[in-house]
């Protein structure tokens, strides 16, 4: 049992609380009987330049209906999930929105966008040639292996960006934008961090990777239960 809610205001903050499996008996935000009670806060930055450049940019974009923000996040306030850790229950149920490969926003959670046995998060953002890539490479290795995997691509960047970038490209990963993003992002990195997959199998975090060292081959051999070596990076993890 959880809730999760955010104030509707330029300065917004979050309460998310349940039963996470494996936070350490010292978080901050735990109880003595087990519960949590996080209290997640970020800021909008708004910058009238970037609204004004980006208007001029993409004039038929609806970027009024996706708020020009940056998030200022304080990193300190979520729980850390290291290599070997199960992911918080209240994780899988943060409701975010996240555009489909018809470029349609919908809203929905990671409990319910999962399938198969391989849970792939993709931090990136637009800006980022090497996250692009990476997006690349993992919506050809999703659209191979069908529902034995599911990649989710959480992006670091302006919202209204989620709306056309991926239709564009003929992606068919949903990307999932927003404040909860960064949240998200926070619970397995000390700092805002694109260009980085995080692996979970069988809702397990087995491994945080770059864009290197992996392909096809590797991810088909890692669903089939066969011993692989994963080529970790583990810069900004907690899992130094």
């Amino acid at each position: 049992m959880f809730s999760y809610a955010l104030a509707q205001s330029p300065e917004k903050s979050g309460t998310v609380s349940g039963k996470p499996e494996n936070l350490s008996p010292n978080f901050p935000g735990k109880d003595q009987d087990g519960e949590i009670s996080l209290s997640i806060s970020y800021k909008y930055i708004f910058r009238k330049q970037a609204y004004d450049d980006n208007k001029k940019a993409f004039p038929n974009i609806a970027i009024d209906h996706y708020p020009l923000v940056a998030y200022d996040l304080d990193y300190s306030s979520t729980p850390n999930i290291k290599i070997g850790d199960n992911l918080p229950s209240f994780l899988k149920s943060i409701a975010f929105q996240y555009v489909d490969g018809s470029g349609g926003t919908k809203t929905g959670t990671i409990e319910e966008l999962s399938k198969g046995k391989l849970l792939i998060f993709d931090f990136w953002a637009t800006w980022c040639a090497p996250c692009i890539q990476s997006m690349e490479k993992w919506n050809t290795i999703a659209n191979t292996l069908g529902k034995n995997i599911q990649v989710l691509g959480f992006m670091l960047d302006h919202n209204f960006r989620a709306q056309y970038f991926g239709v564009e490209k003929g992606w068919s990963i949903p990307i999932v934008f927003g404040p909860e993003v960064y949240i998200i992002n926070s619970m397995f990195f000390d700092r805002q961090v694109v260009s980085r997959s995080a692996w979970i199998m069988d809702g397990k975090l087995v491994a945080i990777t770059d864009t290197k060292g992996y392909d096809l081959g590797s991810v088909m051999d890692i669903i089939e239960g066969k011993k692989v070596d994963i080529p970790s990076n583990k810069e900004w993890t907690y899992s130094q």
